[in-house]
């Protein structure tokens, strides 16, 4: 359900998101733009730190803005199989927040949840950076229809009601992250970028799945939320965050009847080195890209943040 538009559009977009981050609305009240969903994504045809799609994220970034991005939809090949390295761009930047897709199949329950085949897996082309970052649900998500548009006079079929649309996809679960960024900031407004993502990912509730299919684990909003409210953002750097050294936290929350627990995995730069990685002869992009036996990580922390548990 891919349709094609000007990387420039998107770029002009978020500069107006930068550039009017605190203007007045129409209802008199400053827009406070404080996160840019962007489900969306291109073949990266150079590295993030050149890339102009990449840059502008991660100057959005750097004005105070949380960019949560699709990761893609190429986890699989033609025939099926699983294949590595099809993150898109914006989301191999290690700036954003990179949203994989998980599948619910219909239950309430997380027991039965698993990581959507289309879902791209890292690690990302050209870069070798460990992505996603966290998965979320994305597949069979009903949300709201724009009559009329490109998709609902494509995929007819694909309506629920009137006013609805079902979908699946990376661009689905980007939203859902989304959403449980605006609840952690109405929580603790004082959060910076790269604290929301550690909150996100140290709160999620981490899997069987390596890191290339799932980042730190699955979406946890409600330890998210728990965790901002619990935040002290006045303290000086590198001291102790929590309020009352943590007694408010609670690390295990029952999600759909059964207990879910904090993954507390903190997010690194982590890079697969070229010839040290245990996957062998993959293709992605249309290129192929022969590797050795084993994973070598390169702990270099991203954040500008100091965060201290």
């Amino acid at each position: 359900m891919e349709r094609t538009r000007y990387i420039s559009n998107t770029i002009a977009a978020i500069q107006w998101a930068i550039h009017n981050r605190y203007s007045t609305g129409s209802n008199g009240y400053s827009l406070n733009i404080r996160v840019i969903n962007l489900s969306l994504g291109h073949r990266p045809y150079e590295p993030a730190k050149t890339d102009p799609l990449t840059t502008i994220c991660r100057v959005a970034v750097k004005n105070g803005i949380v960019v949560v991005v699709s990761a893609g939809n190429h986890g699989k090949n033609s025939n099926g199989t699983t294949v590595y390295g099809g993150i898109s761009s914006p989301g191999n930047e290690p700036e954003v927040v990179t949203v994989g897709a998980i599948t619910t199949w219909g239950s309430n329950t997380r027991s039965d949840d698993t990581v959507a085949t289309y879902s791209s897996r890292g690690p990302t082309y050209l870069d070798n950076q460990i992505k996603p970052d966290i998965v979320a649900p994305g597949s069979q998500i009903i949300s709201t229809l724009s009559p009329n548009s490109f998709l609902a006079t494509t995929y007819p079929q694909l309506q629920v009601g009137s006013s609805y649309f079902s979908l699946s996809g990376t661009s689905m679960a980007a939203p859902v992250v989304s959403g449980t960024v605006a609840l952690v900031l109405e929580k603790n407004p004082n959060l910076k970028p790269h604290a929301v993502k550690g909150v996100l990912m140290y709160t999620a509730e981490k899997r069987s799945e390596i890191p290339l299919a799932v980042g730190a684990g699955y979406l946890n909003t409600a330890g998210a939320v728990n965790l901002a409210a619990n935040i002290d953002t006045t303290v000086s750097s590198g001291q102790y965050w929590l309020k009352n050294n943590g007694m408010g936290l609670n690390y295990t929350v029952n999600i759909g009847g059964a207990p879910v627990s904090w993954g507390q995995m903190i997010s690194w730069k982590r890079k697969i080195h070229t010839g040290n990685s245990i996957f062998y002869n993959m293709t992605v992009w249309g290129d192929t890209v022969v590797w050795g036996d084993t994973i070598v990580w390169d702990n270099t922390i991203v954040w500008g943040d100091t965060i201290v548990w």
